[in-house]
């Protein structure tokens, strides 16, 4: 266990989602959004919460900070009846380390989910829509893109992407989703593409150190490393140094969100044998 870990002290409450995430004060005095293997379901989630975190962030979009939490099975028996049932059953969070993402809200700062009609021309960093739906396609993320607002004052906002659950081909590392997947919903928030924002966009995309990325990915805690998911991200990387699969991307993109047109699952039918085998190798048999 690290040194930067800390306890989770307070339920607060219980949050919607997949992994039935629920917000706690930790031991450090902040608020998180902790995330646990539910059940001991052995699944991705984890993983792909750190690796799709890391990798966001290495793309200089903006994510919450986060701290590896520890669930003790005192604070976890203490609040059994505030944990989620699922057919009538009670799923308390297993005990040990879990992924807690840093609240966003207070200090004067308004969180919003959704945004008002008149609102998307305020969204400071709009443009960072269309490379995280770009990174989602590489990643094979099976649900739609989650973000949130932060309202800053009575004009600005900014989007920070939150839940990676389902990147890396889901929990089970083994989904194949349709390219709009993981679109976010309201699609009025992608501005129309122009050719500077294509070249910068492109640009933005080349600039990832892979080689970086891939052993902070290895740094994990070994607790939630899974041999599906190293895979999965291994795959991930290959895509987003492949120049041209991202170009005919963002080629694909601006036509279906120009025409609304729905074409077939983009990176299995046109790549589906082009996997490099370059970071495979790299892969820890134990991990």
């Amino acid at each position: 266990m690290g040194n930067d870990t800390i306890f989770a002290i307070r339920h607060i409450r219980n949050l919607h989602g997949h992994s039935h995430p629920f917000l706690v004060e930790a031991s450090d005095g902040y608020w998180y959004v902790v995330k646990s293997d539910v059940g001991g379901t052995g699944s991705n989630y984890l993983f792909n919460e750190y690796a799709g975190n890391a990798l966001y962030r290495a793309y200089g979009l903006p994510v919450p900070a986060w701290k590896p939490i520890l669930l003790t099975n005192q604070f976890i028996d203490e609040n059994f009846s505030r944990w989620p049932t699922v057919f009538g059953d009670i799923c308390p969070p297993q005990s040990g380390l879990a992924f807690g993402s840093r609240y966003l809200g207070g200090d004067g700062i308004r969180l919003l989910e959704v945004v008002p009609n008149s609102g998307f021309g305020r969204i400071s960093n709009r443009s960072n829509f269309w490379l995280a739906w770009l990174i989602d396609i590489c990643a094979l993320h099976a649900d739609s893109r989650q973000a949130v607002f932060q309202v800053w004052n009575q004009r600005l906002m900014q989007a920070v992407f939150i839940d990676h659950g389902h990147a890396f081909g889901g929990p089970r590392g083994d989904a194949k989703p349709h390219f709009r997947r993981p679109c976010y919903a309201d699609e009025r928030v992608y501005q129309p593409f122009d050719l500077g924002s294509n070249e910068a966009m492109l640009s933005r995309l080349k600039s990832l150190k892979s080689d970086l990325l891939w052993y902070q990915v290895q740094s994990m805690p070994y607790e939630w490393k899974t041999l599906s998911g190293f895979r999965q991200c291994a795959d991930c990387l290959n895509r987003l140094e492949n120049a041209k699969l991202l170009e005919e991307v963002v080629d694909t993109l601006r036509e279906a969100v120009s025409h609304r047109q729905y074409c077939g699952n983009f990176i299995h039918e046109r790549y589906q044998g082009a996997k490099a085998s370059l970071l495979l190798t790299r892969i820890p048999v134990s991990g």
